[in-house]
């Protein structure tokens, strides 16, 4: 995402264009800009982009590839969001990024679920005495094909 493009959707974006006007002359009466309001202190516009202090305000036809971007690499939510809070912001984004990790799978893989609890080992309780308690299983295949039948004496 270039900065040409977030100018040009800018450009077109309605919300953004009052917002301009609004930040221009401190007139915030129009209903569409309500969600910036109460940021009006921190808003800015510099060559046609508004800007929440240092971060770029995302056109909203470019959200979500912002949000993808963010994505890349499935880190999950907290990163995903330190990410993209960074170097843009937009209204909803906390909850756009959420959405999105909650509903990526490959996020879904390997963060683990904090509904599910983990439990305790026990311990199985010592055999009276040798060949009195077996384990076994197969281990394999390896490169030959082959399995091995592993017994252990507990």
């Amino acid at each position: 995402m270039t900065l040409q493009e977030i100018q040009a959707e800018t450009e077109k974006d309605s919300t953004l264009q009052s917002l301009i006007k609004a930040i221009e002359t401190d007139c915030w009466t129009d209903s569409e800009i309500l969600d910036y309001k109460r940021l009006k202190d921190e808003l800015l516009v510099y060559s046609g982009v508004v800007l929440r202090g240092n971060r770029i305000v995302v056109p909203s036809k470019l959200r979500e590839r912002a949000v993808e971007l963010a994505h890349v690499g499935h880190q999950g939510i907290v990163k995903t969001k330190r990410l993209i809070r960074e170097k843009v912001w937009f209204p909803g984004i906390d909850k756009m990024v959420k959405d999105k990790v909650d509903n990526c799978l490959a996020c879904q893989a390997v963060t683990p679920n904090k509904t599910s609890r983990i439990e305790p080992l026990q311990m199985t309780p010592l055999p009276s005495g040798p060949w009195k308690m077996l384990a076994m299983d197969f281990l394999g295949p390896f490169p030959s094909g082959d399995h091995l039948l592993v017994v252990i004496d507990e």
